[in-house]
């Protein structure tokens, strides 16, 4: 099938640029699909064991784009943020504040039938600019309806808490402090959730001890809700990615046994919202 040219006007600058910032994680690749009502992102690797869900409202980022009933949905593949970034920036330091422009896209029947794009032409007064995209099978797909039904399932959890930006920090700087300790023997550089079903507590530490953090239950002015349904011990190991992209005020963790993707598998969700959301495996650490 031949290409089309799906047209746009008014692409916010600032607000694209803060879109793309929440997908820059580790050089991993990503794709960024947009329908009429929603742009989203998924960044994660082939194994999904890490899951970034990033979404906005499409008239959020652009005045008016031409999509049409046949021309629905659209999928940008990059295998990494930098030259979408660089681009971007050529516009924010010339303080050019909207785009208009245009995507090249194809018909790709084998992704949900979507129309990938091959390239983005930006347009200003005085800079134009194109960026091209990936072909498909170089970047991992994730469908909305596996996401959604699937793996985005909070309603079986077994924690449910709250954590503020000052306490994934501080996981961080000990985390950190692990790395600095030299004793790659030991170390794993990942964090250690341990919960007490008898006594309902939770800390964070490290698998050697070298460092903990208690999740104080009785301190209101830090932490909000909190559920622990579990009824079993239980020592987890999270990765540290996960912490590294919490910038909210505050995120609802939830720990979840998913049995919805052919097996039983342990998740930790960052939720700030339905719409901005982390997801890592966990793996159980033995004592």
């Amino acid at each position: 099938m031949s290409s089309k040219l799906v047209k746009f006007k008014g692409l916010g600058v600032e607000k694209f640029v803060g879109f793309v910032g929440n997908i820059d994680i580790n050089a991993l690749p990503f794709s960024i699909e947009i329908k009429s009502d929603r742009v989203t992102s998924k960044v994660h690797p082939s194994t999904k064991t890490f899951v970034k869900y990033f979404s906005v409202q499409t008239d959020e980022l652009f005045e008016e784009i031409s999509l049409t009933d046949e021309v629905d949905y659209l999928r940008f593949n990059m295998v990494n943020v930098k030259k979408l970034k660089e681009g971007l920036n050529v516009y924010k330091q010339a303080d050019i504040k909207k785009l208009d422009g245009e995507f090249d896209v194809i018909y790709d029947e084998g992704n949900n039938k979507s129309w990938r794009i091959n390239h983005i032409k930006l347009k200003s007064k005085h800079v134009n600019l194109k960026i091209s995209g990936h072909e498909s099978h170089k970047v991992p797909f994730l469908p909305d309806e596996v996401w959604k039904d699937k793996l985005y399932d909070l309603s079986d959890y077994l924690l449910k808490f709250e954590i503020n930006t000052a306490f994934a920090k501080s996981t961080l700087k000990l985390i950190d402090f692990e790395k600095d300790s030299g004793d790659k023997a030991t170390s794993v550089h990942k964090s250690i959730l341990q919960y007490t079903a008898k006594d309902k507590t939770l800390l964070f530490k490290s698998k050697d001890d070298k460092w903990k953090i208690n999740y104080n239950l009785n301190d209101t002015s830090d932490y909000g809700e909190f559920d622990f349904k579990s009824n079993q011990d239980m020592l987890l190991a999270i990765q540290e990615i996960a912490f590294r992209l919490l910038n909210a005020p505050t995120y609802t963790v939830y720990l979840v046994n998913n049995t919805k993707m052919g097996k039983s598998m342990l998740l930790v969700f960052f939720v700030n919202n339905d719409n901005d959301v982390i997801m890592s495996s966990v793996a159980t650490v033995k004592r």
